[in-house]
């Protein structure tokens, strides 16, 4: 069940009451057109049996009364009515529809707003706004604007709340609440308008008033957990859906696997696979209204989010100053649910040789070791810190040892503003060939704010860089600069019907965070930058001192049903107008998962200058295998 189905159907069952058919349900007044189509004696008795089936709360044999009559003539529109009741309050929502939507057609102009406002649900339900909302402005134009009817009412506050029209929901609701103030129906409803608003905290706090007062409602308290989920309030969502999956009251194997999903957002990984796995054994034994698929997949996302992983990757790298081949080997050992600890060696070839009109240069070779600690992944406030011992072997000059440091703090992960600081000391300047050739290294900090005002779809984004950068002196003369970036932009989720991601838990290059491919996305990004760079660095490196560029890019991502394959196309174009040049650049990635431990990866990017000020073309190519242990 996703995140808000169950927030989703609050009048299906206490809506579903017996209602008297239509005066004059006549499916077809030709009798002429009938007389080829047999007809049921028992039709009446039948659908009564149904009405009264319904009221009792047995649904199944409602449907399948209404179901005896359409068998024996399809165009009894009473019985095509009743049957996309029953099948609305089941859930089966294109049953539903095409019983409901049957129903209207043989009915013609005779009014009916019920039929219509469920059928509008079920629309609703089936992801077909567009029609959900032509049906209940047919139910609307139905219903007398100064109704009084307490059933219409209802239908025409959950019309309002569906537009996220909170205020109009809410005067029909307490006016309804002024009438009967201990009706339950109307209050759950009206906390349910708050909830399609996404007011949460709203909704919160009427849960919280209405809870107290009807214990034995068992629907307010699995509605305060997905009003908390919605807020990232994970700890007390988690102690909410304990309850809830320990009480013998309830036996349902769904609980179980909703606190199961709620330990694992709380990083109590453990916890949650044993959670999981006391739902497949209850489903294995009485069954259960959960899919099994998608339990036995979380567990196992989760074994191996909790084993050991190793990866090795090579690279090659290209730009006017030269070139760089780069091999990458590197494993993560969790030790414990929210705590990983890394190794990755980093070993770095740049050939010497010598440009069209420039001195021959010596081969360098550089191999790092990074040694990090990644704690809270997915958690409020996650963090990683980098120790980084490197040693520099040049050809033509003295060798040298040395050390860094690096750390990574992201902040309000989930939430509607994130942060993130990224920062680094004395660590290999590795932006270009030249770069690593001249012994360069740097150390700055990068700060970047994340506000996600209408949800996960509008991302704005802005900060700023500062670092400093070095090379190794020549004739004792230091070469030093700082450059300044400073970057604001928006992405723009465009297309997302679903989030089938690539199988397995994976880590990035750095085996320090998850990674993951969504499917058939495509988001499209701006972003401005502004550069200032102020160095001596005497010719030595082709980097330009000012840089005011303009970017616009797209991803578009893709991933085969089972997961197995993945590719992403990325693309982008600016123009830098402190330089009057024009920046693009394309690439795509392959991956391959053809069991859950193991993932293979290739890429290709070329770039045509770059917003950090580095002159010319750049060529990148990878490819890396990654193991789960």
């Amino acid at each position: 069940m996703s995140r808000f189905t169950l927030l989703s159907i609050t009048l299906t069952a206490l809506l579903a009451i017996p209602a008297a058919p239509p005066a004059s349900a006549d499916p077809d007044p030709d009798p002429e057109a009938e007389s080829d189509i047999p007809t049921d004696p028992m039709a009446d008795f039948r659908l009564e049996e149904a009405l009264s089936a319904m009221a009792q709360g047995d649904f199944e044999r409602g449907l399948d009364l209404a179901m005896l009559v359409i068998m024996s003539n399809p165009k009894d529109a009473r019985a095509h009515r009743e049957a996309g009741r029953a099948a609305h309050a089941l859930g089966r929502y294109q049953i539903a529809i095409d019983h409901l939507e049957r129903a209207v057609e043989l009915q013609g102009e005779q009014p009916d707003p019920e039929a219509r406002y469920l059928l509008g649900e079920a629309y609703y339900a089936a992801g077909r706004k567009t029609e959900a909302v032509r049906a209940h402005d047919a139910m609307r134009r139905e219903i007398n604007p100064q109704t009084t009817n307490w059933m219409e009412l209802l239908w025409l506050a959950r019309l309002h709340a569906r537009r996220k029209e909170l205020k109009e929901a809410d005067q029909i609701y307490l006016g309804l609440l002024a009438r009967e103030p201990d009706s339950e129906e109307v209050q759950i409803a009206r906390i349910e308008a708050y909830t399609l608003s996404q007011k949460w905290a709203g909704a919160e706090k009427l849960l919280r008033e209405f809870i107290p007062g009807h214990p034995y409602n068992k629907r307010a308290p699995e509605m305060l957990a997905w009003v908390l989920e919605a807020q990232q309030k994970v700890g007390e969502e988690s102690t909410i859906r304990s309850r809830l999956a320990g009480d013998p009251s309830r036996a349902e194997t769904r609980l179980l696997v909703d606190h199961a999903r709620a330990l694992e957002r709380s990083g109590q990984y453990h916890a949650a696979i044993a959670r999981y796995q006391e739902a497949l054994t209850r489903a294995e034994k009485f069954g259960g209204d959960v899919d099994e698929v998608e339990v036995r997949t979380a567990v196992s996302r989760l074994h191996y989010r909790l084993t050991t992983e190793s990866a090795v990757g090579g690279g090659y790298y290209s730009d006017p100053s030269g070139s760089i081949r780069q091999g990458r080997a590197g494993v993560a050992v969790p030790a414990a649910d929210q705590i990983t600890l890394a190794l990755v060696g980093i070993f770095d070839h740049v050939p010497g040789g010598a440009a069209p009109g420039a001195a021959p240069t010596g081969t360098t070779d550089l191999a790092t070791v990074d040694t990090s600690l990644v704690a809270g992944e997915g958690k409020l406030v996650a963090a990683s810190v980098t120790m980084s011992t490197s040693y520099f072997a040049f050809e033509d000059k003295e060798s040298s040892a040395r050390l860094g440091a690096g750390f990574d703090l992201r902040v309000g992960q989930g939430h509607a503003l994130q942060l993130q600081a990224v920062g680094n000391l004395h660590t290999p300047w590795r932006e270009a060939a030249s770069t690593l050739r001249e012994g360069g290294n740097e150390t700055g900090v990068t700060a970047m704010a994340y506000a996600l005002p209408f949800g996960p779809r509008l991302i704005l984004s802005g900060g700023a860089r500062e670092r400093m950068m070095a090379l190794d002196p020549v004739m004792d003369v230091e070469a030093k600069g700082t450059q300044t970036t400073l970057v604001g932009g928006a992405d723009w989720l465009v297309w997302a019907p679903s989030n089938q991601v690539v199988r397995g838990q994976f880590l990035d290059q750095d085996m320090r965070w998850s990674t993951s491919y969504l499917a058939n996305s495509l988001t499209m990004s701006y972003r401005h930058y502004e550069a200032f760079t102020q160095d001596d660095f005497a010719g030595r490196l082709d980097i330009a001192d000012r840089g005011t560029v303009d970017e616009v890019s797209g991803v578009a991502r893709n991933t085969w049903p089972d997961g197995t394959f993945g590719f992403e196309a990325r693309a982008g174009g600016g123009y830098d107008w402190a330089r009057g040049t024009r920046l693009w650049r394309t690439g795509g990635s392959f991956l391959l998962t053809p069991f859950e431990r193991l993932r293979g990866a290739l890429s290709y990017d070329y770039a045509k200058e770059s917003t950090s000020g580095f002159a010319g073309s750049r060529h990148t190519a990878w490819a890396s295998l990654h193991l789960d242990f």
